[in-house]
């Protein structure tokens, strides 16, 4: 073969795959596996998977219960409706699909994929789709595309259906992609199944077993066979359309039969044991229609069976976060990969002297801590154990109690008014109650003794604390006439770790609580009190001196400046991936946190983590964040987010060498590959065989084949799973 052809040859297998090497599944962003994806589930209509998951979960209320419940299924993603053709559903105006969803699923652990119903009547519109459910965060996009998508109905479909596919391919190359579509392939010839596929990770055929009056068994056996038939007649690039399956089961009842749990249990068995599956090595992957419509032995059976690759190391955590914090507990949330019992460990360093721990093996977990001290900043971590006693252990974290919110303390004249052991008790003679305007409506009074600092009379108040700290001391006392007979310089006694005398005019502000002393410590218990004596100044304007009520208010302690426990970190992520920066903080709730790059805000950016999809070189740069409170803000250090710009491998030399050999340099971005070599590329021999792999942290590589003087050979290089 001459050099010429032979180059002409391997540039063509070259340039083939750079075209199609974005089809072949691979590890997408969020480290999605698409010949590994385990269970799913979809929703239709969200409202409905809200309120009680159609009726028939009642602990699901509210968005972040239904996305617990649903990890809690087992279940790894979860498939929403976000679009029907170019149009969000279920309006424009008010989409079910939104920020708020996707974060939901993510605090709980799962991935979550968008769905649009396309017809292939707008094209522009369905791409939109699309970009609106990544562009919003979300992992993954999956085509709903069935009946109007076939040769009949739809002049022109496999030109639409590449238009489409690619368009949204090139626009996210690293994002997860599914076509969900029919089960019986036979019976719908004509839909564009190759073109769909190439650009798509997984295959998602609909088994809805019961609609087709077949078993379970026989629907996954059917479609295995169908699937595999037409799998068997693609050739030359078509090949790049052979994807793994995640089959839809059936997984509500209607008026032609009706759905229970031993269907369930017989789809998975008949997917795990099927001879010669369509998906090389097995199917890993499963999802049902739909959440609202599963009665509850459904969801019994879809927890308890499993499918795809077991984890085998110990469990995985993230999702770490604390929440429902008050002044004496909080609640730790977080995921794990797998089944595993849970254990929150938590103290005032990181030597952790407490543990609350919950044996009960879940996949989302919750553990309450109690009998916290008020402002406080705790460390915390958890650690969850599987099946097989390894155990997976968190990073240190921590959190700030809440200041604690204390009632205030009122001790009234009249015993019967008190309650709490808070008491009022007299020495020598004081009047019964009196009517009069006062607190509750009645006060008691005592004549004046004229020698300061001797009572024969007093009224002691004496508070029970429960919670000690520094009070203010309020009194109040029943008004008086102008020239009335109340003494001016009544005196109240505050003992409170030592005591001090405050004498106030009971001819003026009656009928009123006065401050008469101010951050006075109080220690817990009834060690404490607020006594008023008749030891007043002879011909003072007056002589009897008024006990009312006494009360005391509590002074939280100063709030916490924010302090930064874990720096945010700094990253590099290829073209087209998800960046996220984490800060860990402490300092008195609530904190306010707004990142910000090069020093400029990001709109939209205040929770403690920020997520950017689909960075482009244009992202990279420095990232912190600005936490704050009412005490003021600690900025972060700057995290560095670098890019890394992707490309496809291509030749960029070919030539035989002295003793026969070929001699290739290729250029790509650093990565995972491997060169393969075939002999021809006719549909009966274009059997590829790997003949090395390797890593590169270079933009450039070269390979000499160990083959001489071959007739003919053609060369590709392929993106490997890091």
């Amino acid at each position: 073969m001459p050099l010429s052809r032979l180059f002409l040859a391997v540039c063509f297998a070259l340039v083939l795959f750079a075209a199609s090497n974005r089809a072949h599944a691979a590890i997408r962003d969020g480290g999605i596996d698409p010949a590994n994806l385990g269970k799913g589930d979809w929703i239709y209509i969200m409202p409905n998977a809200v309120n009680q998951l159609g009726g028939n979960v009642p602990a699901v209320t509210n968005l972040n219960s239904l996305m617990i419940f649903l990890k809690n299924q087992g279940l790894r993603y979860i498939i929403i409706k976000a679009g029907d053709d170019g149009t969000l559903f279920p309006s424009n105006a008010s989409p079910q699909f939104t920020p708020a969803v996707i974060n939901a699923a993510h605090a709980a652990g799962l991935w979550v994929f968008g769905y649009n119903y396309g017809r292939g009547i707008n094209i522009p519109g369905e791409v939109s789709i699309a970009n609106y459910v990544f562009t919003n965060g979300a992992d993954g996009f999956v085509y709903d595309a069935e009946i109007e998508w076939e040769s009949q109905n739809l002049p022109n479909n496999t030109m639409l259906a590449t238009q489409l596919c690619s368009t949204v391919r090139s626009n996210w190359p690293n994002k997860f992609i599914a076509l969900s579509t029919w089960g019986y392939r036979a019976f719908h010839s004509s839909f564009p199944y190759k073109e769909f596929a190439y650009y798509c990770d997984t295959i998602m055929p609909q088994d809805y077993w019961i609609e087709f009056g077949d078993t379970a068994t026989d629907s996954v056996n059917t479609m295995n066979s169908q699937w595999r038939t037409w799998q068997n007649g693609l050739t030359g690039i078509w090949t790049n359309a052979i994807k793994p399956f995640a089959p839809t089961g059936q997984g509500w009842s209607s008026v032609s039969g009706t759905i229970n749990a031993a269907q369930i249990t017989e789809f998975f068995n008949t997917l795990k044991t099927v001879a010669n599956p369509v998906t090389a090595g097995g199917y890993k992957g499963a999802n049902f229609w739909r959440a609202e419509l599963h009665p509850m032995q459904v969801w019994d059976a879809i927890r308890t069976n499993n499918i795809g690759n077991a984890p085998t190391g110990a469990p995985v955590i993230a999702n770490v976060s604390v929440g429902a914090v008050s002044d004496t507990s909080a609640t730790i949330n977080w995921t794990t990969d797998q089944s595993s019992d849970n254990v929150a460990e938590y103290g005032l360093t990181t030597a952790y002297s407490s543990s609350v721990t919950n044996t009960t093996p879940v996949f989302y977990h919750t553990a309450t801590v109690t009998g916290l001290s008020p402002n406080t900043t705790y460390h915390y971590r958890v650690k969850s154990r599987n099946a097989t006693s390894q155990t997976g252990v968190s990073a240190d974290y921590v959190f700030t109690t809440l200041s604690v919110v204390v009632p205030d303390i009122v001790i009234d004249q009249d015993p019967a008014n008190n309650s709490g052991g808070n008491t009022i008790s007299y020495v020598g003679s004081w009047t019964a109650n009196v009517s009069g305007a006062a607190y509750l409506g009645s006060f008691r009074y005592a004549s004046g003794i004229f020698t300061l600092g001797s009572p024969d009379r007093t009224a002691r108040f004496t508070p029970n604390v429960v919670t000690p700290g520094n009070y203010n001391v309020y009194a109040s006392w029943a008004a008086s006439a102008a020239g009335g007979n109340r003494c001016t310089n009544a005196p109240f006694r505050i003992s409170s770790g030592g005591i001090t005398t405050t004498r106030v005019s009971q001819e003026a502000n009656g009928n009123s609580f006065q401050l008469i002393a101010s951050n006075r410590f109080f220690s817990a218990g009834t060690s404490g009190y607020v006594e008023l004596g008749n030891d007043v100044t002879q011909s003072a304007g007056g002589d009897i001196v008024v006990a009312d009520a006494v009360k005391l208010v509590y002074l939280p302690p100063p709030p916490a400046p924010p302090s930064i426990a874990m720096q945010p970190e700094s990253q590099t992520v290829n073209q087209g991936g998800t960046a996220t920066f984490t800060v860990n903080a402490s300092g008195t709730a609530p904190l306010a946190y707004q990142w910000r790059r090069s020093g400029t805000n990001l709109p939209g950016a205040t929770a403690s983590s920020y997520v950017k999809n689909n960075v482009q070189p244009t992202d990279a740069g420095d990232y912190s964040v600005v936490i704050s409170n009412v005490a003021g803000f600690a900025t972060s250090d700057d995290a560095v987010l670098t890019v890394i710009q992707v490309y496809p491998p291509r030749i960029d030399l070919i030539t035989r060498l002295s003793d026969g050999r070929i001699y290739l340099q290729f250029s790509a971005s650093p990565g995972h590959y491997g060169i393969e070599a075939a002999t021809n590329l006719s549909s009966a021999a274009a059997a590829w065989v790997e003949l090395t792999n390797f890593f590169t942290t270079v933009s450039t590589f070269e390979f000499t084949d160990s083959q001489t003087n071959l007739p003919q050979r053609f060369y590709r290089a392929k993106s490997l799973s890091p």
